[in-house]
C-alpha cells in the first residue's frame, strides 16, 4: 500500500504543469552555460559549476515548496481524500506515501538536471569533478527537509497561500538560524538569548548546507561533517514528519 502511495503521488507530480515549467526553465539556464565561454574575456570554468549548482538548488526548492504544500490541500480541493480516509489505510502511511512519492521526483529531476550540467562541463572542461556528487546529496538533503515542513503546513493551513507564505518564511529564517543565535548571544538581555538559543534549535539550520562555494573552490569536506549533515536531516525530517501525523490524525474532514 505504501509503494501504491508513493508511486500515485510521483505520477501525478510528474505531470504537474507547474513541474514542467520549472524544470524546462532551469535547463534553460543550466544549459546557458555553454555561452560562458565565448561571452567572457576570461573564463573560469568555477563560473559554469557555480551557476549550475545554483540553478539546481534553486529550482529545487521551489519544486519542493509549491508540490510540498499540494500534497494534502490538492487532495482536499478535488475531494479525494474522502476514498483515502474511508479505507482502511492508516493516516501516517498516506503521508509517507506522499512524501516519498514527492522525494523521488525531486530526486528524478534533480538527476535530470545534474546529467544537463555534466555535459556542459564535459564541453566546456572536458571533464567532470566528482566532488559535484557530494554537493548534490547535501542540495537533496536540504530539500528533503524543505518538503517535509511543507508538508507539515499542508496538514493544518486553511488555503495553498498560507501553506506558501509559512513555507517560504521558515525557508528564509532557516538559512539565518546562526545568525539568530550569534545576535542573541551578543545581547545583553537574558531572556532573548535563552529565546535566540530555542529558536536555533527548534528551527531549521539550513545554512550549514550551503557547501557549493566549498566545492567550487575545491575546498576539502570530511566525511565526519557529511555525516554529521545526514543525521541532522533525518532526525528534523523525523519531527517534522511526526508532528505532521500529530496534527493529520486529528484533523477532522467535512
Amino acid at each position: 500500500m505504501l509503494f501504491a502511495i508513493a508511486f500515485n503521488t510521483f505520477r501525478e507530480t510528474i505531470r504537474d504543469k507547474i513541474l514542467y515549467n520549472l524544470i524546462v526553465f532551469a535547463l534553460i539556464i543550466i544549459g546557458s552555460s555553454f555561452a560562458l565561454p565565448f561571452l567572457t574575456v576570461e573564463y573560469n570554468h568555477n563560473i559554469t559549476i557555480e551557476m549550475g549548482l545554483n540553478s539546481i538548488w534553486f529550482f529545487g526548492v521551489v519544486i519542493s515548496i509549491f508540490l510540498g504544500i499540494n500534497l494534502i490541500s490538492k487532495e482536499i480541493d478535488q475531494h479525494t481524500i474522502y476514498s483515502v480516509i474511508s479505507k482502511p489505510i492508516p493516516r501516517y502511511m498516506f503521508l509517507l506515501g506522499k512524501y516519498i512519492g514527492l522525494a523521488i521526483t525531486l530526486a528524478f529531476n534533480i538527476i535530470i538536471m545534474i546529467i544537463l550540467l555534466s555535459l556542459v562541463l564535459i564541453f566546456t572542461q572536458g571533464y567532470v569533478q566528482l566532488n559535484l556528487l557530494i554537493a548534490l546529496l547535501v542540495i537533496y538533503l536540504e530539500l528533503l527537509i524543505i518538503i517535509a515542513f511543507s508538508l507539515l503546513f499542508s496538514t493544518f493551513a486553511s488555503s495553498t497561500i498560507l501553506s506558501t507564505m509559512f513555507s517560504f518564511s521558515l525557508f528564509l529564517i532557516g538559512q539565518f538560524t546562526l545568525d539568530i543565535k550569534v545576535f542573541g548571544e551578543k545581547s545583553e538581555i537574558a531572556s532573548f538569548t535563552i529565546f535566540s538559543k530555542i529558536l536555533y534549535y527548534i528551527l531549521p539550520n539550513l545554512g550549514n548546507f550551503k557547501i557549493n562555494a566549498l566545492i567550487v573552490n575545491n575546498q576539502t569536506i570530511t566525511i565526519g561533517y557529511i555525516i554529521s549533515l545526514i543525521l541532522y536531516a533525518l532526525l528534523y525530517i523525523s519531527f517534522l514528519f511526526s508532528l505532521s501525523i500529530i496534527i493529520f490524525q486529528r484533523r477532522e474532514f467535512k
